[in-house]
């Protein structure tokens, strides 16, 4: 049986009549066994204080990041940096590797 979702994959509950479910985005943390229908673990993907590169894949093609210290600038694609760090990786921990970096 093929699975509709994927882990990591950022999904809109619409809850069916008389359900009571938030009508929230969710995060697909795993695929539950033993079911003849496809089950899910998901958790709130509002939960998060930080961004993800999945949170902006298929929104920019091309991320532009400028240093505020030394002026430096740079262009990083979306999907190379998703191939190299995965989708899930936290924007802002990759930010201060830059930060790091900085001369001054």
């Amino acid at each position: 049986m093929s699975h509709k979702f994927k882990v990591g994959d950022i999904v809109t509950v619409r809850p069916a009549i008389g359900r009571f479910v938030p009508n929230d985005v969710f995060e697909v943390l795993k695929r539950l066994p033993g079911s003849n229908e496809p089950e899910y673990q998901i958790k709130s993907a509002m939960a998060r204080s930080y961004l993800i590169f999945g949170d902006i894949e298929g929104k920019l093609d091309v991320l532009r990041v400028e240093c505020g210290r030394c002026q430096r600038k740079g262009r990083h694609s979306v999907r190379r940096l998703i191939e190299k760090y995965g989708r899930n990786a936290n924007m802002m921990k990759w930010k201060e590797q830059l930060n790091g970096h900085c001369p001054k």
